[in-house]
């Protein structure tokens, strides 16, 4: 899904954390996200990543970024 067609909640949740986690960058208006809801205890957490970070980590094209 693009920006444009998210929901006014998903733009919320969307708002918040719009920071790709494999590859570290930006989310754009105009790139392809996916969306993945978990549960974490109480909490209902939030992820987005480029459709296409997905795709050349699941071929094995790209390693997760590692944290600092």
């Amino acid at each position: 899904m693009v920006k444009q067609e998210m929901s006014q909640t998903i733009l919320r949740h969307f708002r918040r954390r719009s920071k790709c986690p494999i590859c570290g960058e930006q989310i754009e208006e105009f790139d392809d996200v996916q969306q993945v809801k978990y549960r974490n205890g109480r909490c209902t957490m939030y992820s987005f990543f480029h459709t296409q970070c997905l795709v050349e980590f699941e071929f094995g094209v790209r390693e997760v970024q590692k944290c600092q």
